[in-house]
């Protein structure tokens, strides 16, 4: 629960910063990022899966 209030405050901040100092687009590539990783991730996990199935 912590971890969560910490990151949700890290977000509001962020987005503060960047309205401030104009910005826009460090939360823009943050966001791609974690996109990035996410589906990474998903790759890494998923292919070997699929390709032992085909053979």
């Amino acid at each position: 629960m912590l971890a969560i209030r910490h990151a949700g405050r890290f977000l509001v901040d962020l987005g503060a910063f960047a309205v401030r100092s104009g910005r826009w687009w460090i939360p823009v590539l943050i966001l791609v990022l974690v996109v990035a990783t996410a589906l990474s991730s998903t790759a890494h996990v998923a292919v070997p899966v699929v390709t032992y199935t085909l053979f």
